[in-house]
């Protein structure tokens, strides 16, 4: 299937809310919180080239007629290199970084068992609100990117840059995208740090990968990472 394409198989077709049509997406014409038709699509997404999202503003759908060659982009890209070159300088009145300091750590190692991601991004029913949206994508890391999501503007990111580091969350951590807000991404994470040293090393790829993370309420990296031990979902936003 050519990717940013939607052809729902049609066992999945009897069990959707209305859709509508925007562009190459697929989009519930009311709002359908908790809709069951988002489990079975998701664990099917791999191999339909259809991957559900819920969306809270259907007027943030904006793709291009082809995301192809957005996507396509992806692959080119260094998750490692992308989040080194995201990462600012501690200070040395605070600490803020410690204790990384001015270099950035790193990858995390993967969290365990990332397999049962499906089910978990299945089950996490408090991210399931708003509409009811299928991209023509096979896996969620690059939904931002076929939608030409707009949340990080104010920074000018490239989206293909974010998926790119989406997918290695994806591949390590079991972190699905399956909420996107007007500047906010939420993911249903399968895999968390399970100690403090490793949320600390998850915590600094959060910090790298969205500035905003740390800049909408100032606190040292230690502070942020004790919130990610086991924590199931992960919240990014942008001013």
């Amino acid at each position: 299937m050519t990717p940013g394409s939607v052809q729902l198989p049609m066992t999945n077709t009897e069990f959707l809310p209305p859709m509508q049509s925007i562009g190459p997406v697929r989009i519930s014409q009311e709002r359908v919180d908790r809709h069951p038709a988002y489990a079975e699509l998701l664990r099917t997404t791999t191999a339909t080239g259809c991957c559900p999202v819920w969306i809270t503003d259907p007027d943030l759908l904006r793709p291009p007629a082809d995301p192809s060659a957005a996507i396509a982009r992806i692959d080119g890209f260094d998750p490692a290199a992308l989040l080194a070159r995201g990462w600012t300088p501690n200070c040395p009145l605070c600490g803020c970084r410690d204790p990384f300091g001015d270099v950035f750590p790193g990858l995390a190692p993967p969290g365990d068992a990332p397999e049962h991601a499906i089910d978990q991004a299945a089950t996490a029913e408090l991210l399931h609100i708003g509409h009811l949206a299928v991209v023509g994508v096979d896996r969620p890391a690059d939904v931002i990117t076929a939608i030409d999501w707009s949340g990080p503007c104010n920074i000018r990111a490239d989206l293909a840059e974010l998926s790119a580091v989406l997918r290695s969350w994806e591949d390590r951590f079991g972190a699905f995208v399956v909420r996107i807000d007007r500047s906010t991404l939420w993911l249903s994470v399968a895999a968390p740090p399970g100690t403090t040293q490793h949320a600390r090393e998850v915590a600094a790829e959060h910090f790298a990968f969205c500035r905003d993370v740390d800049w909408e309420d100032p606190r040292p990296l230690r502070g942020y990472a004790s919130g990610l031990v086991e924590g199931h979902t992960w919240r990014f936003w942008w001013d």
